[in-house]
């Protein structure tokens, strides 16, 4: 008696592994990859830090420069290697400053669609340019025209006037 129990069992429980194996992990493999997909839709750039090819397109094309070597740009103001790189830091200085004024609109939606971005360095970069070369109130005005009522436009509009009240 005691060994038809444990074959009842036994089969009870190959039974449940076998359906579990045919029908749930690959329903839940299926799930969790199509979550990863629409999780990471656009957020997986190949960037190289503080690309001096990035900058050179970012200079030379500023009019047509893609969605992916904006989002590189932004990125690169969060890495450290990028922030100490005098070079780089003074040509970036420039890009951003000539984006905000002339491409306000995809930088704002950049900040707002990838949050993982470390964009303090970014918005701590537009309180103090490097220059006093930069038309301040035509760059704020171009932020502000920006129909957006997004975190990224007002943290970016407040960094502007800062840099002006300190310029003044």
């Amino acid at each position: 008696m005691l060994y038809v129990e444990n074959l009842r069992l036994a089969l009870v429980w190959g039974f449940i592994i076998c359906f579990m194996k045919a029908i749930i992990f690959p329903a839940l493999l299926l799930i969790n990859l199509t979550c990863a997909a629409q999780t990471a839709k656009k957020a997986h750039f190949y960037c190289l830090p503080c690309s001096d090819i990035k900058i050179y397109k970012l200079i030379h094309d500023a009019g047509k420069v893609p969605e992916e070597d904006m989002y590189c740009f932004i990125r690169s103001w969060g890495l450290e290697v990028c922030r100490n790189n005098v070079e780089y830091s003074e040509e970036a200085n420039e890009i951003l400053f000539d984006l905000l004024r002339n491409r306000p609109a995809e930088v704002i939606e950049i900040l707002e669609t990838y949050p993982g971005l470390n964009n303090k360095y970014l918005y701590q970069e537009v309180q103090s340019p490097l220059t006093d070369d930069y038309d301040l109130k035509e760059v704020f005005a171009a932020i502000d025209s920006v129909k957006s009522s997004s975190s990224a436009k007002m943290k970016l509009l407040l960094a502007v006037k800062i840099a002006e009240a300190r310029n003044n």
